[in-house]
């Protein structure tokens, strides 16, 4: 994995045409729409056409399955503690639920740090 400086770099594979660098520019732009499969499509079909599409594509695709990945992970960490809530609000419902009915109840996952 690298971490590179985002500072605009020409090309040096040599000089680009105008439908290149509308290609690589769509490549970048596409993940606005089509999320990492812009740039794959893009990739697939044209990185045997040219070094200067193939990098571009294969650039925007790493930066979005990047995006993506952290995306996923933030997610997880940010959604754990609601499902936690909820999970512990119907728990303890439940279990005043069955105090009401004269019943013990055992909370399930409950760690028995007090005995």
């Amino acid at each position: 994995m690298s971490f590179q400086q985002g500072a605009p770099d020409k090309f040096d594979g040599g000089s680009s045409t105008d439908d290149e660098r509308m290609w690589g520019m769509l490549a970048h732009l596409s993940p606005l729409v089509l999320g990492f499969l812009g740039p794959l499509i893009i990739w697939m079909v044209k990185k045997d056409e040219s070094p200067f599409i193939a990098e571009q594509a294969k650039s925007a695709l790493n930066f979005s399955l990047t995006m993506m990945i952290i995306s996923l992970i933030s997610m997880i960490t940010c959604v754990g503690p609601l499902v936690v809530a909820v999970y512990a609000l119907v728990m303890h419902i439940m279990a005043g639920l069955e105090a009401n009915k004269g019943l013990r109840y055992e909370y399930p996952f409950s760690w028995q740090l007090i005995s």
